[in-house]
């Protein structure tokens, strides 16, 4: 009965550890320094950064799309047409597939839409994945 109770016990510490989700949810709130508000507090760190030019929304101006290569994720920066500066903008990384390892925006087939070149996610080979860009 001891040793039942016992292993009880430690497979609920087990359950316990491995319940913390890895995800970290997108924030957003104004963030100030000096009384001065931060354009992007919570764009992230960047690592091992890859940097593309793309046009997001269609609208003729090149924005900049991140991918960040420790932790996969892609951070999306669309251009003001009314002052150029780069605001932040999460809700266009979603679009994105899961990408891995790396990934660049070309415009390979001249359709005026960024295409994605980047990592296979098949496993066990080394080869390169294009998803052709739309609007």
């Amino acid at each position: 009965m001891r040793l039942l109770h016992l292993s009880l016990l430690f497979s609920a510490f087990t359950l316990v550890l491995n319940a913390q989700n890895p995800m970290f949810p997108e924030w957003t709130a104004p963030v100030f320094q000096n009384g001065q508000p931060l354009p992007h507090p919570f764009s992230g760190g960047i690592n091992a950064p890859q940097f593309s030019t793309a046009d997001l929304n269609n609208d003729g101006l090149d924005d900049i799309v991140v991918f960040e290569r420790a932790g996969d994720k892609v951070l999306t920066f669309l251009r003001s047409s009314l002052t150029g500066e780069l605001i932040y903008a999460p809700e266009y990384a979603c679009l994105f597939p899961k990408l891995n390892d790396w990934a660049l925006l070309r415009d390979y087939n001249q359709d005026g839409a960024p295409d994605i070149f980047c990592a296979s996610t098949q496993q066990g080979s080394q080869e390169i994945q294009v998803f052709r860009g739309y609007y």
